[in-house]
C-alpha cells in the first residue's frame, strides 16, 4: 500500500500515541494497538480520538463548540449541553478520517449536540459499538495508506478484516511531532474545562447508546 498521508491528522495522532495519552492500568476494558504491545483503556481511547476530531474541526474553522441550555422534561426544565455547529466551510482534511466523518454526520444528526452527531455517525446499534468505532478508524487509516488491510470473505457474505502497520508508515508516524496535539487537548482542558468535560461525557453517552439491547422474553 502506498503512503498517501503528508501529515497525521489529530485523531490519528491520538491513536498512534495512545499509550502516552490514555490509561493502560487495569485488566478489563482494554484494547490493543498496532504500533505497540501496550493495551489501553478503550473507552478513554474512543473519547480522546473523537474529542480530538471535534477540537480539530473547531480549530480549522469548520465547527463551533458552544455550551448552551437545552430543554428537558418536556420543557419543564433545562440543562447545559455541548453543541458542535458546522460553520459551512468546506472541509480541508486529507482523505478519510474521523474529522471528516463527524462533519458529514452533523448533516444527518437530529440536532448539533455532540451526542447526536456521534450517534448519527455510528448510525445504528452494534453488539460492540467500541469495536465498530475502532474498525472504522482503522479503515480510514488504511484509506490513507497508514495501515495495510487484508480482507477474507466467508460464505460469500461475511467479510473479516485484519490490519497491520507497514514499516514505511511506522517510520513516518514516529517522525510526527506530538506538540500540536498536546496543545490542542490540553488547551481545551485547561482553558475550557466545562467544554472538555461535556465533550468526553457526551461522546461516551453516544457510543453507549449504540449498544444493542438484549431481548428479554416476557
Amino acid at each position: 500500500m502506498t503512503l498517501r498521508a503528508s501529515t497525521l491528522i489529530p485523531s490519528e495522532l491520538v491513536y498512534f500515541n495512545a499509550e502516552k495519552l490514555v490509561s493502560s492500568k487495569g485488566v478489563f476494558n482494554k484494547t490493543g494497538l498496532l504500533h505497540t504491545d501496550v493495551q489501553v483503556n478503550r473507552v478513554e481511547l474512543a473519547q480522546h480520538m473523537l474529542a480530538a476530531a471535534f477540537l480539530a474541526n473547531e480549530q480549522a474553522g469548520l465547527m463551533r463548540l458552544e455550551l448552551r441550555q437545552k430543554n428537558v422534561m418536556f420543557g419543564l426544565g433545562s440543562k447545559t449541553a455541548l453543541f458542535a455547529d458546522p460553520t459551512g466551510q468546506p472541509p480541508r482534511w486529507e482523505g478519510p478520517c474521523l474529522e471528516a466523518d463527524l462533519l458529514a454526520a452533523a448533516g444527518r444528526a437530529a440536532n448539533s449536540e455532540v451526542e447526536s452527531i456521534v450517534a448519527a455517525w455510528l448510525a445504528r446499534d452494534y453488539s460492540d459499538p467500541y469495536d465498530e468505532l475502532f474498525s472504522r478508524v482503522k479503515m480510514n487509516l488504511a484509506g490513507r495508506g497508514l495501515l495495510d488491510m487484508q480482507e477474507e470473505r466467508k460464505l460469500k457474505i461475511f467479510v473479516s478484516r485484519s490490519f497491520s502497520l507497514p514499516a514505511e508508515a511506522r517510520a513516518f508516524i514516529a517522525a510526527q511531532p506530538l506538540g500540536p496535539l498536546t496543545a490542542l487537548l490540553q488547551g481545551c482542558q485547561n482553558s475550557r474545562p466545562q467544554v472538555w468535560q461535556e465533550l468526553v461525557k457526551q461522546i461516551k453517552k453516544a457510543i453507549d447508546s449504540r449498544q444493542e439491547k438484549m431481548d428479554v422474553d416476557s
